[in-house]
């Protein structure tokens, strides 16, 4: 189910859960009903724990890794996949029952009144929900072969394991995994909220290598399958590449045809258009991620041309004669218009992607938040009040 922008998330979720819980009648087969607000967890990382093992075995090794990446200060969350389930299966036999005087509509209602689990609520933390429950079912084999079926005056007991075979294993499924030949089963570990993707598996692989790995038996390892920082990182390094190449053309040739002075005051511009974008984005609460950095590597672009068309302008009207300000502020001033309207056409071809809903339209939201954010500082250099300073601090001198 999904809702509208602005709606209240919590009080709509407790609307739709006291709405289930007048349902009174389900079909037999089904579970309990349970209502759940979907997180925004995203999986940063897989690894594979394969050997020559059996499935216990390596889901055994798995559940303790995963208890102590959890235990870790970056990561709040991971999941055990690419293996079945746990289940207690039990054999009830027919002649046996009879022998007893037991029907096995009474031995399952027993089974299940003796195993029961209730909610209590939640506790609402920064990143998750924690979900309270009563504890009160059965896990292990003992503890159902413990369970007392009949009882009768004398104190003599039937106890489940005197009339069923209880076996403690696996549910029965097709499910299999194997990794290079071996058995495996696949860790997941998860971004929850605000949490850095970097961060994460960075510490994550530094525990995997210094301190796990070693602890295990001969025969099984871990590999890392999944690492979606790989692809974070090249975006981080192609955003980084592109900037210091587009810098470094900005400066040769405005050096090589213009002047240094502007090819320097060019550079900084550009450096305070994305240092004000970094700061507008923690603002507005925003993160660098895939979409984010897809709108930076469109708008540098953009943000280099307006440096120097700007920087030349300001330069023709020095070599007409005109003093520093008035190079400045006649400079900036005529060539504002086409600039601002530049951009703004840039702006207007993106907006539609903000007003996207549903989940499409929260992550696409990225790409022209950033991407106007890059275009607002770069007219400030240009401005009458900015020229004042420049020249009060004796950095802009005569072009």
């Amino acid at each position: 189910m999904s809702f509208l922008r602005g709606e209240d998330i919590k009080a709509k979720l407790d609307e739709i859960k006291t709405e289930v819980d007048r349902i009174r009648v389900f079909p037999v087969d089904s579970g309990e009903p349970s209502v759940l607000q979907a997180n925004n967890n995203s999986r940063v990382l897989e690894i594979a724990l394969h050997g020559d093992a059996t499935e216990a075995v390596l889901k055994e090794v798995a559940e303790r890794l995963k208890d102590e990446l959890v235990a870790l200060k970056s990561i709040s969350y991971v999941e055990i996949g690419s293996t079945r389930d746990y289940e207690v299966s039990i054999e009830v036999s027919r002649d046996t029952l009879r022998a007893y005087g037991i029907t096995i509509a009474e031995v399952a209602q027993v089974i299940g009144q003796s195993s029961l689990e209730l909610p209590g609520g939640s506790i609402e933390t920064d990143t998750v929900a924690i979900p309270i429950r009563t504890t009160g079912r059965n896990y292990t084999q003992s503890d159902f072969e413990n369970i007392v079926i009949r009882t009768n005056a004398d104190g003599g007991r039937v106890y489940l394991r005197d009339i069923a075979n209880v076996i403690d294993g696996f549910e029965d499924t097709n499910l299999s995994a194997k990794f290079n030949g071996e058995t495996a089963v696949s860790i997941n570990v998860f971004r929850v909220g605000d949490e850095q993707v970097l961060a994460i598996v960075s510490e994550a692989i530094s525990y995997l290598n210094s301190e796990f790995r070693p602890s295990l038996e001969d025969g099984i390892d871990t590999t890392i399958w999944q690492n979606e920082a790989t692809n974070l990182q090249d975006r981080i390094d192609l955003l980084v590449k592109n900037a210091a190449i587009g810098l470094f053309l900005v400066i040769l040739c405005l050096a090589l045809f213009l002047d240094i002075r502007l090819a320097f005051w060019s550079a900084v511009g550009i450096g305070v258009s994305f240092t004000a974008t970094f700061a507008i984005m923690g603002a507005l609460g925003m993160s660098i991620n895939m979409i984010s950095l897809f709108g930076f590597i469109l708008a540098i672009g953009i943000v280099v041309d307006n440096a120097i068309v700007v920087s030349e302008n300001i330069y023709t009207n020095s070599e007409k004669g005109m003093t520093t300000m008035q190079a400045a502020v006649k400079g900036t001033q005529r060539i504002a218009i086409p600039v601002v309207f530049s951009a703004l056409t840039t702006i207007v071809a993106f907006w539609p992607l903000t007003q996207l809903p549903g989940t499409l339209g929260k992550f696409l939201t990225d790409i022209p938040c950033c991407s106007y954010d890059c275009f607002e500082p770069v007219f400030i250099t240009g401005t009458h009040n900015t020229a004042t300073q420049l020249i009060q601090l004796g950095r802009l001198t005569k072009l």
